[in-house]
């Protein structure tokens, strides 16, 4: 018997569910083509770039912090959508994104100080690449399986 219960999932779920329901949202995300609500405490909680952004210092107060209005308009829906999941419930599906929408994604991770999004990413690209690369160089089954088997081995 444990003497540790270890219920970080269903945390995890509860957090996200903070999102998904809106529930007492107090920062609004504006992007090029949208925007997202959310809650600060729980983004000052897993992102440095918020915590400055929302930092009560009385030598700093930057105007988002003041206005909970956070501007990256250059950034898409999409992406942030992506990033504001993986700061909620600690998960991200990355899929469903286009290498340039990837690219998007770890840069916007690499600016908002998110290193092991970015990392994540960035592993997740070199394999998708890695694959790309051997499907189109060997297009026969057998070449395809010895190089499948030498990468595994």
């Amino acid at each position: 018997m444990s003497n540790i219960i270890n219920d970080t999932e269903k945390l995890s779920n509860d957090i996200y569910q903070m999102l998904t329901k809106g529930s007492d949202n107090d920062v609004t995300i504006i992007l090029e083509d949208g925007e997202i609500l959310a809650h600060k405490d729980i983004l000052a909680a897993r992102s440095d770039y918020f915590a400055t952004m929302f930092a009560s210092s009385k030598e700093y107060k930057f105007s988002e912090g003041k206005n909970d209005i956070v501007d990256i308009s250059y950034c898409s829906k999409l992406i942030m959508d992506k990033i504001i999941i993986y700061l909620f419930s600690g998960k991200i599906d990355l899929q469903d994104l286009s290498l340039l929408q990837l690219l998007q994604l770890i840069n916007m991770s690499s600016m908002m100080m998110l290193d092991d999004l970015k990392n994540g990413a960035q592993n997740f690209v070199r394999a998708k690449l890695f694959w790309r690369s051997i499907r189109h160089r060997h297009t026969d089954a057998k070449g395809f399986q010895s190089i499948l088997f030498k990468a595994l081995h």
